[in-house]
């Protein structure tokens, strides 16, 4: 998901420029409303869901997690 950010570009004055990817952002960096990356992604999460899965079918057998 595209989010408003800055682009650097040395041929642009001030060596920046703010490119919106919401309504909001058009005004300005303060006027951003999209939303915020998220910490763990999709990919993360289904890793630890496996590990904790195969964890719980190690002591369902009687067996010492690993």
């Amino acid at each position: 998901m595209a989010r408003c950010h800055w682009v650097r570009d040395s041929d642009v004055p001030g060596g920046k420029f703010w490119l919106p990817e919401c309504w909001g952002g058009l005004y300005g960096p303060e006027g951003c409303y999209c939303a915020p990356e998220p910490r763990v992604t999709r990919d993360q999460l289904s890793a630890r869901i496996e590990k904790l899965e195969k964890r719980i079918e190690q002591l369902e057998a009687g067996h010492a997690p690993a």
